[in-house]
């Protein structure tokens, strides 16, 4: 492995950098994709960095969207209101029906 992608290698798995950054320095030494990804998986983090923000492209808000579920006519209103608010009920791993904001039903 050249000095220089040894070099990122050893930042990232040291939590010095983050996966842009070495993605950033991998393109900039002229890996390729497949190389890349392969050193990224040699490095195995153990936990992903807390913080930041999730930005999500979503067409089709409009000014008069609106949080009652009643209105939600697109996908944009829809995954704002699976993101705000829980449900009466939810299928647990085994497949049974339980309570989310439901106690009894």
């Amino acid at each position: 492995m050249p000095e220089n992608v040894e070099f990122l290698h050893r930042q990232l798995v040291a939590g010095r950098i983050s996966r842009r950054q070495f993605w950033q320095g991998a393109t900039a030494l002229g890996l390729t994709a497949v190389a890349a990804e392969s050193l990224l998986a040699k490095a195995a983090m153990a936990a992903p960095k807390k913080g930041g923000k999730l930005r999500a492209g979503l067409g089709e808000g409009a000014t008069t969207d609106s949080l009652d579920p009643q209105t939600y006519t697109d996908i944009y209103m829809i995954s704002v209101g699976f993101a705000t608010h829980n449900t009466l009920t939810e299928i647990s791993p085994d497949g049974a029906l339980v309570g989310d904001a439901a106690e009894t039903w």
